[in-house]
């Protein structure tokens, strides 16, 4: 897709027709960010059910119970920072997701780790 000015992570979207699922929703989009043949940065844009509103609850309590760590909401956005990495889970419609209202769930390393110094 891009390589970042900034951090210098090459951006790449999964082509091949995607009929897994996770968290119970279908994948409709896999992007995955590499710097230095090391994954930096995933995001999988689930495809909502029609009755979805926001990121539904039953996927919030499957990740939750993943992690060793309360996941925090802010309007919407859930997230979490453990060490040097980084979780979110939104309800989206923007670039990432290719301007279509998915899931998001997006990791990333540390923003300061991926910076040329």
């Amino acid at each position: 897709i891009g390589i970042s000015s900034e951090t210098g992570v090459s951006s790449y979207k999964y082509i091949q027709p995607i009929s897994d699922y996770m968290f119970g929703r279908r994948i409709g989009d896999i992007i995955v960010g590499v710097k230095d043949g090391h994954v930096s940065t995933t995001v999988y844009s689930l495809i909502p059910e029609r009755d979805d509103i926001g990121v539904p609850a039953a996927i919030i309590e499957l990740i939750q119970g993943a992690l060793p760590y309360p996941l925090a909401n802010r309007n919407g956005v859930y997230g979490l920072n453990i060490d040097n990495t980084s979780i979110s889970i939104s309800r989206s419609n923007n670039a990432l997701t290719f301007n279509k209202d998915r899931i998001m769930y997006f990791s990333s390393v540390k923003r300061s780790l991926l910076i040329n110094k």
